[in-house]
Protein backbone atom coordinates (compact mmCIF):
# COMPACT_ATOMS: atom_id res chain seq x y z
CA UNK A 1 0.00 0.00 0.00
CA UNK A 2 1.45 3.74 -0.43
CA UNK A 3 0.15 6.51 1.43
CA UNK A 4 0.16 9.89 0.45
CA UNK A 5 0.06 13.02 3.19
CA UNK A 6 0.18 16.05 1.64
CA UNK A 7 1.42 19.61 4.19
CA UNK A 8 -1.32 21.90 3.76
CA UNK A 9 -0.20 24.66 5.98
CA UNK A 10 0.07 28.36 5.36
CA UNK A 11 4.17 28.20 4.59
CA UNK A 12 3.53 25.76 1.83
CA UNK A 13 1.72 28.70 0.13
CA UNK A 14 5.20 30.94 -0.86
CA UNK A 15 7.20 30.09 -3.62
CA UNK A 16 4.58 27.54 -5.37
CA UNK A 17 5.29 24.81 -2.85
CA UNK A 18 1.60 23.87 -2.40
CA UNK A 19 1.65 23.74 -6.15
CA UNK A 20 4.57 21.75 -6.08
CA UNK A 21 2.98 19.28 -3.56
CA UNK A 22 -0.20 18.93 -5.91
CA UNK A 23 1.46 18.32 -8.52
CA UNK A 24 3.63 15.23 -6.63
CA UNK A 25 0.28 13.89 -5.26
CA UNK A 26 -1.34 13.86 -8.89
CA UNK A 27 1.70 12.18 -10.23
CA UNK A 28 1.70 9.79 -7.50
CA UNK A 29 -2.02 8.78 -7.94
CA UNK A 30 -2.32 8.76 -11.40
CA UNK A 31 0.27 6.56 -11.50
CA UNK A 32 -0.15 4.60 -9.12
CA UNK A 33 -4.24 4.32 -9.50
CA UNK A 34 -4.17 1.46 -12.19
CA UNK A 35 -1.95 -0.84 -9.96
CA UNK A 36 -4.92 -3.22 -8.91
CA UNK A 37 -2.15 -4.78 -6.54
CA UNK A 38 -1.74 -1.37 -4.68
CA UNK A 39 -3.81 0.21 -2.24
CA UNK A 40 -3.77 4.00 -2.56
CA UNK A 41 -4.61 6.67 0.51
CA UNK A 42 -4.26 10.30 -0.49
CA UNK A 43 -4.86 12.68 2.83
CA UNK A 44 -3.16 16.33 3.37
CA UNK A 45 -3.46 18.07 6.83
CA UNK A 46 -3.76 21.45 8.53
CA UNK A 47 -3.91 22.58 11.98
CA UNK A 48 -5.58 25.20 14.25
CA UNK A 49 -7.90 26.04 11.40
CA UNK A 50 -10.69 26.88 12.81
CA UNK A 51 -9.76 26.34 16.90
CA UNK A 52 -6.24 26.23 18.36
CA UNK A 53 -5.07 22.67 19.40
CA UNK A 54 -6.80 20.78 16.65
CA UNK A 55 -5.13 18.68 13.48
CA UNK A 56 -7.54 18.69 10.55
CA UNK A 57 -7.19 15.82 8.15
CA UNK A 58 -8.96 16.17 4.41
CA UNK A 59 -9.68 13.08 3.24
CA UNK A 60 -8.65 12.46 -0.97
CA UNK A 61 -8.38 9.02 -1.34
CA UNK A 62 -9.44 6.06 0.41
CA UNK A 63 -11.40 2.95 0.26
CA UNK A 64 -15.05 3.96 -0.27
CA UNK A 65 -13.75 7.79 -0.71
CA UNK A 66 -12.55 9.06 -4.01
CA UNK A 67 -13.14 11.70 -6.41
CA UNK A 68 -11.66 12.08 -10.08
CA UNK A 69 -10.48 15.70 -9.40
CA UNK A 70 -10.83 16.04 -4.97
CA UNK A 71 -6.35 16.99 -5.63
CA UNK A 72 -7.59 20.40 -7.32
CA UNK A 73 -9.12 21.53 -3.54
CA UNK A 74 -5.52 20.90 -2.15
CA UNK A 75 -4.31 24.47 -1.05
CA UNK A 76 -2.45 25.96 1.74
CA UNK A 77 -4.43 26.53 4.70
CA UNK A 78 -3.20 27.23 8.58
CA UNK A 79 -0.65 25.60 10.53
CA UNK A 80 0.67 22.42 10.91
CA UNK A 81 0.90 19.65 13.39
CA UNK A 82 3.04 16.88 11.34
CA UNK A 83 3.35 14.41 13.86
CA UNK A 84 -0.14 14.13 14.99
CA UNK A 85 -1.09 14.10 11.20
CA UNK A 86 1.34 11.50 10.20
CA UNK A 87 0.12 9.47 13.39
CA UNK A 88 -3.54 9.61 12.84
CA UNK A 89 -3.68 8.79 8.62
CA UNK A 90 -1.25 5.94 9.88
CA UNK A 91 -3.54 4.51 12.13
CA UNK A 92 -6.66 5.23 9.29
CA UNK A 93 -4.73 3.20 6.89
CA UNK A 94 -4.70 0.65 8.87
CA UNK A 95 -7.84 0.64 9.55
CA UNK A 96 -8.20 -0.64 5.62
CA UNK A 97 -5.06 -2.83 5.22
CA UNK A 98 -2.07 -5.05 7.66
CA UNK A 99 -0.16 -5.00 3.90
CA UNK A 100 3.41 -3.28 4.36
CA UNK A 101 2.59 0.51 3.63
CA UNK A 102 5.20 3.04 2.06
CA UNK A 103 4.05 6.43 4.12
CA UNK A 104 5.05 9.71 1.64
CA UNK A 105 4.82 12.59 3.06
CA UNK A 106 5.20 15.58 1.48
CA UNK A 107 6.05 18.85 3.18
CA UNK A 108 8.35 21.86 3.12
CA UNK A 109 9.54 20.82 6.87
CA UNK A 110 8.25 23.51 9.20
CA UNK A 111 5.81 22.17 11.80
CA UNK A 112 4.77 24.78 13.62
CA UNK A 113 1.06 24.80 15.29
CA UNK A 114 -0.35 25.74 18.79
CA UNK A 115 1.03 23.75 21.27
CA UNK A 116 4.36 23.35 19.82
CA UNK A 117 6.32 25.44 22.19
CA UNK A 118 8.87 25.86 19.60
CA UNK A 119 10.27 24.94 16.83
CA UNK A 120 12.24 22.15 17.99
CA UNK A 121 9.29 20.92 19.96
CA UNK A 122 7.38 20.42 16.12
CA UNK A 123 10.90 18.82 14.82
CA UNK A 124 10.99 16.13 18.13
CA UNK A 125 6.78 15.75 18.09
CA UNK A 126 7.43 14.71 14.58
CA UNK A 127 10.77 12.51 14.77
CA UNK A 128 8.77 10.41 17.51
CA UNK A 129 5.69 9.68 15.72
CA UNK A 130 7.59 8.98 12.53
CA UNK A 131 10.01 6.59 14.62
CA UNK A 132 6.26 5.06 16.48
CA UNK A 133 4.59 4.82 12.70
CA UNK A 134 7.47 2.87 11.20
CA UNK A 135 8.63 0.65 14.56
CA UNK A 136 4.69 -0.31 15.66
CA UNK A 137 2.39 -0.26 12.32
CA UNK A 138 5.28 -1.41 9.93
CA UNK A 139 5.46 1.52 7.73
CA UNK A 140 8.51 2.89 5.74
CA UNK A 141 8.27 6.74 5.98
CA UNK A 142 9.83 9.10 3.26
CA UNK A 143 9.61 12.71 2.96
CA UNK A 144 9.27 14.17 -0.18
CA UNK A 145 10.87 17.73 0.95
CA UNK A 146 10.34 21.10 -0.81
CA UNK A 147 12.42 23.76 0.03
CA UNK A 148 13.17 21.66 3.55
CA UNK A 149 15.15 22.50 6.28
CA UNK A 150 16.71 19.54 7.70
CA UNK A 151 14.73 16.51 6.85
CA UNK A 152 16.89 14.30 8.80
CA UNK A 153 16.24 15.81 11.86
CA UNK A 154 12.92 14.10 11.57
CA UNK A 155 12.74 11.87 8.54
CA UNK A 156 15.78 8.83 8.08
CA UNK A 157 14.54 8.64 4.31
CA UNK A 158 13.67 11.90 2.08
CA UNK A 159 13.86 13.20 -1.47
CA UNK A 160 14.59 16.68 -2.19
CA UNK A 161 11.81 17.69 -4.51
CA UNK A 162 13.83 20.36 -6.66
CA UNK A 163 12.63 19.89 -9.96
CA UNK A 164 9.22 18.57 -10.90
CA UNK A 165 10.67 17.28 -14.36
CA UNK A 166 13.30 15.07 -13.11
CA UNK A 167 10.83 14.28 -9.89
CA UNK A 168 8.69 11.55 -11.70
CA UNK A 169 11.72 9.13 -12.82
CA UNK A 170 13.78 9.85 -9.02
CA UNK A 171 10.79 8.72 -7.18
CA UNK A 172 9.08 5.76 -9.29
CA UNK A 173 12.74 4.31 -8.84
CA UNK A 174 13.22 5.27 -5.21
CA UNK A 175 9.56 3.64 -4.90
CA UNK A 176 10.50 0.80 -6.55
CA UNK A 177 13.64 -0.10 -4.49
CA UNK A 178 11.65 0.60 -1.18
CA UNK A 179 8.78 -1.45 -1.93
CA UNK A 180 10.85 -4.29 -3.16
CA UNK A 181 12.79 -3.82 0.13
CA UNK A 182 9.77 -4.28 2.29
CA UNK A 183 8.38 -7.46 0.05
CA UNK A 184 11.74 -9.11 0.77
CA UNK A 185 11.90 -8.44 4.34
CA UNK A 186 7.75 -9.24 4.64
CA UNK A 187 8.29 -12.34 2.71
CA UNK A 188 11.28 -13.51 5.13
CA UNK A 189 10.29 -13.11 8.28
Amino acid sequence: AVCVLIDESGSMSGRNKIDRAQEAAIFLNEALKKQSDIQLFIYGHTADHHHGGETNIQVYREPGHYAPYALSDVRARSNNRDGTAILTCAKRVRKFTQDPVVFVVISDGYPAASGYRSYEHGIEHTAKAVKRVESTLNMQVIQIAIESMDSSKMFRHFIALTDMKTFPTEFVGFLRKKMNSMIKEHITL
